[in-house]
């Protein structure tokens, strides 16, 4: 990266270093832009939304749950860590 930096300037400099943080994020903006559109044309999603809410909510929880419960056992039975 010096080497662009000091071949073609600040220009290059700054592209090299912000294109790595803002191209994995460009595929995410264009459903976030769609997303009225696409509720407008699919009412069975726009029913299915609050469900989709809930399952992922406790999918969430759930995985919190195993995580507290790996910690707890790692703590208490020291000769898991040795699994994986």
């Amino acid at each position: 990266m010096p080497i662009e930096i000091s071949n073609g300037g600040v220009a290059a400099g700054a592209t090299s270093l912000l294109s790595p943080c803002a191209l994995p994020r460009v595929p995410f903006v264009f459903p976030a832009l769609s997303n009225r559109t696409l509720l407008d044309h699919l009412p069975c999603m726009r029913k299915a939304g609050h469900r989709i809410q809930i399952v992922s909510g406790l999918v969430r929880v759930a995985v919190g749950v195993l995580m507290m419960t790996a910690f707890w056992l790692l703590s208490t039975f020291p000769a898991f860590r040795s699994i994986g």
